[in-house]
């Protein structure tokens, strides 16, 4: 597929999570708050707390979305890894759900959104173009997000794998969102910072992507992305 913006551009699908919403950010904040409260956990640096939480959680997300798995146990899987990776003394079952209050508490009110975001979403909608989130994720929690990030009167639409029972890369998804647009995929781009979910989905339903390669990873694919590293350069690109 040509490695270009189409001239006729009329909607810009986004990713939500490390996107639009700082995710790592709120993890951070989360994970700084059972440290302050559990001396064992302030024994390693927070950036390797993070880094094991973030690998367990894209281990079991998966579990999460198909209903094989609660998000309470979901986050007893990750606490409890975390505990017996780095091999400190035994906790409880009340130890862990401790540690999940805690950590909905500091990462809940420590939500952002990308730096440049907001501003980048606007001036999108200011472009006359239609502006689709479409992310993987629970109903609720990313309804939530978006209403934090100050983006929802920005959208023009909000499509959740949850609620449609899809996910990102199956191509479905983003047919979907072209008939909410009423846009051919000739008419759109994909802007998102997973590889395998955003950029492998829109190349699956040949829809040009951008990769926001927040990362600094290397380029996978160079001859079928353009790629960013600042959400702010949309604003020259589109």
């Amino acid at each position: 597929m040509p490695h270009r913006i189409p001239n006729d551009l009329k909607t810009v699908f986004l990713d939500l999570d490390e996107t639009i919403y700082d995710q790592k950010y709120s993890c951070e904040m989360g994970l700084k708050g059972v440290a302050e409260k559990y001396p064992e956990f302030s024994s390693v640096p927070l950036n390797d707390l993070e880094n094991k939480y973030f690998k367990d959680l894209h281990h079991i997300h998966l579990k999460v979305m198909d209903g094989d798995l609660s998000e309470e146990d979901a986050h007893i899987y990750r606490f409890k890894s975390i505990n017996q990776h780095y091999k400190f003394s035994e906790k409880s079952p009340k130890d862990f759900l401790a540690m999940i209050d805690i950590y909905n508490e500091a990462s809940q009110s420590n939500k952002r959104s990308i730096p440049g975001a907001i501003e980048t979403v606007a001036y999108l909608k200011n472009k006359g173009y239609c502006v689709i989130i479409i992310t993987n994720g629970m109903t609720e929690n990313q309804k939530r997000k978006t209403k934090l990030c100050g983006i929802s009167d920005l959208i023009d639409f909000l499509i959740i794998s949850e609620e449609i029972g899809i996910r990102k890369p199956d191509s479905v998804i983003f047919s979907i969102a072209l008939k909410k647009a009423d846009c051919k995929k000739e008419q759109a781009v994909m802007v998102g910072d997973s590889w395998d979910s955003d950029i492998k989905g829109s190349l699956n339903a040949n829809i040009q992507p951008i990769w926001y390669n927040r990362g600094r990873h290397d380029n996978l694919d160079a001859d079928k992305v353009i790629e960013i590293k600042d959400i702010i350069e949309l604003q020259s690109l589109l």
